[in-house]
């Protein structure tokens, strides 16, 4: 399209508009000799002589439309030259028309010099240089546009233009020719993406009624109007047909717009793997393909959609940080041309680890409880008396979290162990930290143990922890603490208890025990102990160690203060197997039951030890009233025990390892405690004094033991007290005797008995397992005075005993009562005891009616009736030495005794 601007007045103005044009010569017809030359084709300018110049001009391309745009302007040196010629006329020059089908002039008079004049003009047409023919007479007025288009199909390309005026002299003169080619302009050819609408656009100088097609896949919304929508499946060309009635024919034009279809943009997603620490990522990759920038959404397992934008880089690296195992899959991307591409892949993380923490106000675990595959992050309070006991892979408290273990509960890490803050980690008595691994720990916990004490009782402590101070136990050397000087090791070669080599740097040995005091500000009354909570500080021991070294002299010593290094029970039972050839299989556990001067080279004595092998356990000698706990194979946290161990053994390394940890509720910590045994074919036997100090033994039948003396099963009693129990067997005095298993009917167990005092004995039959709960009867027999007492029905036996010691007089057995060829009755519920100025007679069954005492000669010494109780009293003063005859009615019977007086 070319616009051409003739103004009266001083300046020329040419816009340029145009598609593909030859070069352009424009001659105004008003002046002689003067002519300008557009070269359009590379720009250049050239003016020939006259009297206009150039005064702005500005020709520069665009690809908006695909045409180039510029404009020229021309001032009239000498204004009077502009004068109205009669006859004038303004050539178009010769013009390629480069495919146009149309030619659109338009014609105004800007200005009029004479008033009531209008002009008059022909506008002629030159093919190829040739005549000039006249297409049509216009008359115009000012400032009014006149217009008409020309079809050129017909012509060649070398078509000329000319207005010349036919007015008369005076007659004004056009001031504006504008030439217009009559081209479609419209959307330039593109690509776009499959299935994604594209618009059409056709544009011309000439009003065209617009019609459009599509070669297959163009799939057009519309098929008329200047614009329109279609939305492609493949690579398309669409057609724009333009026609125009005039009075000089139809012009019809047409467009071609190629449309390509363009690939949309792909993501593949890869990747994947595990996360096992807290904070914890994976990287995934999506790789891309199409042109940046893309966007991508993804979702995890199937829901919550994440749109990602702006993404630069292929492949894109997508990191993501789940709290529970996710599949990731990619489900929309898009790039700057295509709203829709594929996505391919799916990326797994595995997530190894659950946190406590608190979500949404509600505080739990973020994956599930955990167990010994699952690393474990405590990041709340965490209570195992309200939470229950775990299991993890590896434990991490945080210094936000804080977890208790209580009492009677246990908190499992397969591996390690990490508190990241030294107060945030508890371990309440009598509760558990159980490993399996041998990795190191790292961070403080504290561990507790609760222990009855008065301020003279001695407690045999072991730390389950590292770089425990040993006298900041205690308090040790503080006002109200244990004295410095009341914190002992134990000497092997004499028995006694030191304090070499103990100062203020001093801190607990793995492995070793220690003989630590009561506080002085606990209680001074030794009998009236009370619960006080001690804490262990420092790393968690475990895994494999030694307690540096054993020591042995002779086989009259070799005791050695150990202790349970871990901050779990010890299987006293697995560390002996391990260290079978360094040890004996018995443990010996301080109780500070009673107050008895001078035991074992220490400020105390007596049976006050509790005693365990492989047969089973026994408490130390206690008082009536007084709990006394029976040891087992289970060590509790923080106990310190003797042990005795073999020639040989001297320097050795006894060794510790986690498979001996357990968690056990049968074991005892000693001070006072519950207790809980596992079954065994065994039974517990009580001597009671007249004071009411009791002493237990155990017999047990048990696989690997025989009838002969072995340290493993048999346990010798380590001190025997003012008052003692044993079983004998050969020279060894046995708080613990294992014999073969299955039992014998026939087998024979000797006990002895030591007396504080003369006065009333009472052996009882305490617990009893396995077979001897229901099946197996145990006897007592009293050789003395020729009794056989039903233990399993009657419960006890009474007796009378002198001062001193008596290892003959009793035995047990487990033959039948028939075999012996008396009655069940008068073999045990009626005994006479005799004691210094009287006889006592006991029925422990029925109530006694009556009492007849007889000499040797048949004679009537004395009677008594009408007691109806079943223990009956007669006194013995004026009684000569001698034998006598007590006959004794009872409601269910009458019974003879021989007394010797």
């Amino acid at each position: 399209m070319i616009n051409i601007y003739f103004l009266r007045k001083y300046v020329l103005f040419l816009s340029v508009i145009f598609m593909t044009f030859a070069s352009a010569q424009i001659n105004d017809g008003f002046t002689t000799g003067w002519t300008r030359r557009f070269d359009f084709g590379d720009y250049n300018q050239t003016t020939s002589a006259g009297v206009w110049t150039i005064t702005n001009s500005r020709i520069s391309p665009t690809t908006a439309v695909g045409v180039s745009k510029g404009f020229i302007e021309l001032a009239k040196v000498n204004s009077s030259d502009l004068t109205n010629k009669s006859g004038g006329t303004l050539v178009i020059p010769t013009i390629t028309k480069g495919g146009a089908k149309s030619i659109e002039l338009s014609i105004m008079r800007r200005t009029t010099t004479l008033t009531g004049y209008f002009g008059r003009i022909n506008v002629q047409k030159s093919v190829n240089g040739g005549d000039w023919q006249t297409l049509q007479t216009l008359s115009i007025d000012t400032d009014v546009s006149t217009n008409f288009v020309v079809p050129v199909n017909d012509y060649s390309d070398n078509l000329s233009f000319r207005i010349v005026s036919t007015s008369s002299a005076n007659t004004t003169l056009v001031d504006i020719v504008k030439v217009n080619h009559s081209f479609i302009l419209g959307s330039d050819n593109s690509t776009v993406c499959k299935d994604s609408p594209v618009v059409l656009s056709a544009q011309s100088s000439v009003p065209f009624n617009y019609t459009w097609a599509s070669t297959t896949g163009g799939n057009l919304v519309q098929t008329t109007g200047a614009t329109v929508t279609a939305n492609p499946s493949q690579a398309a060309t669409y057609t724009a047909t333009g026609t125009y009635t005039t009075a000089f024919g139809t012009v019809t034009e047409t467009k071609t717009i190629s449309v390509g279809m363009k690939t949309g943009p792909t993501a593949t997603l890869t990747g994947g793997g595990t996360i096992d620490t807290e904070p914890g990522s994976v990287n995934l990759q999506v790789a891309l393909t199409g042109t940046a920038p893309w966007s991508i959404t993804y979702m995890s397992n199937g829901a919550n959609p994440q749109t990602v934008t702006g993404v630069t880089n292929s492949p894109y690296i997508l990191t993501v940080s789940p709290e529970v195992n996710t599949n990731y899959t990619l489900t929309s991307v898009t790039d700057t041309v295509c709203n829709s591409g594929t996505t391919v892949g799916i990326a797994s993380v595995l997530v190894n680890k659950t946190v406590w923490r608190e979500n949404s106000g509600v505080t739990g675990w973020s994956n599930g409880i955990p167990n010994a595959s699952v690393n474990t992050y405590i990041y709340e309070p965490y209570v195992t008396a309200t939470n229950g006991s775990f299991v993890a892979k590896n434990l991490t408290v945080d210094n936000n979290g804080l977890l208790t273990v209580s009492p009677n509960t246990v908190v499992t890490a397969d591996q390690f162990v990490n508190n990241i803050s030294g107060d945030r980690f508890v371990v309440e008595s009598d509760a558990n930290i159980m490993q399996s691994s041998e990795l190191t720990n790292s961070g403080n916990i504290t561990v507790r143990r609760v222990a009855n004490m008065a301020k003279m009782h001695f407690t045999y402590w072991s730390s389950p922890v590292s770089n425990q101070n040993l006298y900041a136990f205690s308090d040790g050397g503080l006002v109200g603490g244990t004295p410095k000087n009341r914190f002992f090791v134990y000497n092997e070669s004499n028995d006694f208890f030191v304090t070499t080599g103990l100062n203020d740097a001093y801190s607990f040995r793995i492995g070793q025990g220690y003989a630590i005091r009561g506080k002085d500000s606990y209680n001074t009354d030794f009998n009236s102990p009370a619960p006080y909570t001690f804490a262990f500080t420092g790393i968690p021991n475990n895994g494999n160690l030694a307690y540096q070294n054993l020591k042995w002299t002779n086989a009259d010593h070799g005791f050695n203060l150990v202790g349970n290094p871990y901050p779990s029970n010890l299987d006293f039972d697995a560390l002996y197997d391990a260290n079978s050839s360094l040890i004996y299989g018995t443990a010996f556990f301080w109780t500070n039951q009673q107050y008895i001067p001078d035991q074992q080279g220490s400020d105390y004595a007596g049976s006050n030890y509790a005693i365990y092998n492989r047969s089973g356990g026994v408490p130390s000698t206690y008082q009536d009233g007084v709990s006394s706990p029976v040891p087992t194979q289970y060590i509790k946290v923080g106990q310190g025990f003797l042990v005795q161990s073999m020639a040989g053994s001297n320097n050795q390394p006894l060794q510790f390892t986690n498979e001996m940890r357990s968690y056990s509720p049968s074991s005892i910590f000693f001070n006072k405690g519950e207790n809980q045994k596992p079954s065994k074919d065994r039974f517990w036997l009580n001597l009671k004094s007249p004071s009411n100090i009791n002493n237990t033994i155990l017999l047990s039948y048990l696989p690997g033991a025989t009838d002969g003396y072995e340290r493993l099963y048999d346990a010798d009693l380590l001190v025997v007290g003012s008052d003692a129990f044993y079983s004998i067997n050969g020279s060894s005095k046995l708080a613990i005797q294992g014999r073969r298993y299955p039992l014998q009917q026939n087998d024979v167990v000797t006990l002895g008995t030591k007396y504080y005092e003369t006065g009333d004995y009472t052996i009882t039959l305490g617990e009893k397992e396995g077979v001897f709960n229901g099946e197996q009867t145990v006897y007592l027999k009293d050789k003395k005075l020729n009794q056989i007492i039903n233990l399993t029905e009657e419960g006890s036996y009474r007796f009378a005993a002198s001062k001193g010691l008596d290892e003959t007089r009793f035995e047990i057995i487990y033959q039948d009562l028939s075999s012996f060829g008396v009655a069940n009755r008068t073999l045990g519920s009626v005994n006479v005891i005799k004691d210094e100025a009287e006889l006592i007679v006991i029925d422990t069954k029925d109530n006694i009616t009556a009492v007849d005492v007889f000499d040797a000669s048949g004679k009537l010494i004395t009677s008594l009736s009408g007691q109806k109780s079943k223990e009956v009293k007669l006194s013995t003063v004026g009684f000569v030495k001698g034998v006598y005859i007590l006959k004794i009615t009872s409601e269910k019977g009458i019974t003879t005794k021989k007394v010797i007086l």
